[in-house]
């Protein structure tokens, strides 16, 4: 009987929990559908949450090649930022 429930819970466990890969990170959102600029470029627009508040996000439309110029930049700057050397500031002791 034991085994039996146990089994039982288990098999609900699995077919409540989510599909891997399916789950959103904090502050993601969903790229809106492609649209077309004043200028004839079409673009697509993201929410991006504003740094140093909670609730305040910023509509930004780019084109593909602007998209992936910004997360290129975005990526360069981390890792300069990861390799460059730590100072010991403060001093010797």
């Amino acid at each position: 009987m034991r085994i039996a429930a146990c089994l039982m819970t288990l098999a609900l466990a699995g077919c409540a929990s989510e599909p891997q890969g399916t789950a959103q990170t904090a502050g993601a959102r969903e790229p809106e559908p492609l649209t077309m600029r004043g200028d004839g470029a079409i673009v697509q627009c993201r929410s991006e949450d504003v740094t140093g508040s909670r609730l305040q996000t910023k509509k930004l439309c780019l084109t593909k090649e602007e998209w992936a110029a910004r997360e290129r930049a975005a990526r360069d700057s981390f890792g300069e930022a990861q390799n460059k050397p730590q100072m010991n500031r403060g001093g010797d002791k």
